[in-house]
């Protein structure tokens, strides 16, 4: 598995806690790192397209 699959899986499982959440602030923290983990995936599809 690739490192922005990696970062894919963690953003997948980001949102799937969000929307477990039952607090509105917690929802949002889980959402902000489900935001973060997709930029992740986006810089290492990037670069690793880069290098190939």
């Amino acid at each position: 598995m690739s490192t922005a699959e990696q970062y894919l899986a963690l953003a997948r499982d980001a949102r799937a806690a969000a929307a477990r959440a039952n607090l509105p602030h917690d929802r949002a923290r889980l959402l902000q790192q489900h935001d973060y983990w997709l930029k992740c995936a986006l810089k290492a599809g990037t670069r690793s397209a880069q290098a190939g």
